[in-house]
């Protein structure tokens, strides 16, 4: 047997080797320095040293983890090295060269048109109302003010009560559509078969609460663990903001080449190709938001306690860098989606036999589009965690629902129903401050502000709570990617999933024996 040598630094010992001059032997006896006498200065065996390490001048630890600390699971350490390859850069060049070419097309014919406009007297009857800007600008503004507060202030009352909220946009489903009955029955103002219909509207989310009752607490922890990490890093939702500022530029630009494209002879052609840009531009904006939140909350997952500065930061950058490729790439597989469904509603209203046929197709279309929608949402957060290529996330992301089978709790979450609701109020109020604004203004525009006013909330409520659904999509990829890191770092979650988990699979169990059981009493009958 090797005899034991308490400076083998092979072996973990925290001073490596020994001092000059000093052999290596037995261990020695208890109380004893472990040098011998201890160096020049140095305190007595027993006695209190200086707090900063290595003050009075011992060698170095050998470099690793700190005591503790720890361990970085597989897949965290995978998220660690992730590929640092610029991926799908065709996908990239492409977009930048359309975006472009698009840009410099709607100054250029945009700026024109307005220029070769010649201002005259409208036409009899038309809506001839002169306001400047000042008399709408503050009801703009109000509401957009209106729409960032209620944005925090309902991600603050989603931390504070989850369950809560959780119940609230339940039940909100059933009170709203009893609500409009009862005026379309007391007043008239519509249809009876119209509250009819909202009534039976009622009874199904009736039923629909029902049902997912066993959802809600297990909803309310997903939804309160996404909204502290999102408060955690609120340099997310600034980001949002800005790609939200940039989309708004792009529309501006964009109805420019629009008003250009349509003085050209051959418009049609050329309007397909503005709406393929703008679907396609819009898509890499919001998914150049997802993927740097999907970044954000996986570094907080794998490394909560070893967190580098700035992951927001980091995770747009290789967003907006070596992975921008791969979201222009999955972009455009749902913009041309998109644009022919733009193509099939513009031929269909232009030809009235084939608008069942043109309905139908709109519809298979859209079931398309948001199955390719779902699968991206988590292809991204593959991307982000470990820089694949668009089609080697997409695949891993088949196989991770397959193998997985996290399928199962993305299917059991509530919280799009809160956030949705989130959205809905926003807006309301932003119309309710934009209107009020206009009464002593700009009456005649009472309508138009109320409306403008809404979609201004809506996008900046939404905008700021998108944030948190990509949050709660990415916590579903790491954990079934890497179940014993949460267990590491956060237990009382991890408990809580599994419980939910393993009932989930329980009853699903439960179910197919019972199939199961009648199919083979059926054949035992024939």
């Amino acid at each position: 047997m090797a005899e034991y040598n308490p400076y083998d630094s092979s072996a973990g010992h925290p001073y490596g080797a020994p001092p000059p001059g000093q052999p290596a032997g037995p261990p020695p006896p208890y109380g004893a320095h472990p040098y011998g006498a201890p160096p020049p200065g140095a305190p007595p065996p027993g006695a209190m040293v200086p707090a900063a390490p290595y003050a009075m001048g011992y060698p170095p630890a050998p470099p690793g983890p700190a005591p503790g600390s720890p361990k970085v699971s597989a897949a965290g350490d995978k998220f660690l090295y992730a590929s640092s390859k610029w991926n799908d850069v065709w996908a990239a060049i492409l977009f930048i060269l359309q975006f472009l070419a698009v840009l410099v097309f709607s100054v250029v014919l945009g700026v024109k048109g307005i220029t070769a406009s010649q201002p005259g007297q409208p036409p009899e009857g038309a809506y001839n109302v002169h306001y400047s800007f000042s008399d709408y600008a503050p009801q703009f503004a109000a509401a957009a003010a209106t729409g960032l507060v209620f944005a925090l202030v309902w991600l603050q009352l989603i931390k504070l009560m989850p369950r809560t909220m959780v119940h609230i946009a339940l039940w909100f489903g059933f009170v709203a559509p009893v609500a409009v009955a009862v005026v379309v029955f007391v007043y008239g103002t519509a249809p009876v078969w119209l509250g009819v219909v909202l009534c039976l509207t009622a009874l199904l989310q009736l039923l629909y609460i029902w049902l997912v009752r066993h959802r809600i607490p297990f909803s309310a922890t997903i939804l309160k663990h996404a909204v502290h990490v999102v408060n955690t890093f609120p340099s997310t939702i600034w980001v949002a903001y800005l790609f939200l500022f940039l989309s708004l530029v792009w529309t501006v630009i964009w109805v420019l080449g629009v008003s250009g494209a349509m003085s050209l002879s051959n418009s049609f052609g050329v309007l397909i190709i503005l709406v393929l840009s703008n679907y396609w531009t819009m898509e890499v904006f919001r998914n150049v938001v997802h993927t740097t939140v999907a970044g954000t909350t996986a570094t907080y997952y794998f490394l909560r306690h070893n967190m580098p500065p700035n992951p927001t930061s980091l995770a747009l950058h290789r967003a907006a860098t070596k992975s921008f490729g791969s979201i222009c790439f999955g972009s455009l597989i749902v913009a041309l989606i998109q644009t022919i469904r733009f193509i099939v509603a513009a031929l269909a209203n232009n030809d009235d036999g084939g608008n069942f046929i043109a309905c139908c197709a709109q519809c298979i279309l859209a079931c398309i589009e948001a199955i390719v929608e779902f699968f991206n949402k988590y292809a991204y957060i593959q991307i982000a965690m470990y820089g694949k290529t668009f089609i080697r996330a997409s695949k891993d992301t088949w196989e991770l629902f397959k193998a997985r089978g996290v399928d199962v709790l993305i299917n059991d979450d509530l919280s799009g129903g809160v956030l949705g609701l989130g959205m809905f109020i926003g807006g309301v109020l932003a119309a309710l401050v934009g209107g009020l604004l206009s009464l002593n203004k700009a009456v005649d525009l009472l309508a138009a502000v109320s409306i403008l006013s809404f979609i201004i909330g809506i996008f900046l409520t939404g905008m700021t709570l998108t944030v948190v659904d990509s949050a709660v999509g990415t916590f579903y990829v790491c954990y079934a990617e890497d179940p014993a890191t949460l267990q590491q770092n956060d237990p009382v979650l991890y408990n809580k999933v599994q419980e939910r988990d393993r009932e989930i699979r329980d009853t699903r169990t439960r179910h197919d024996a019972q199939t199961a059981a009648r199919q083979a009493a059926r054949q035992a009958a024939r």
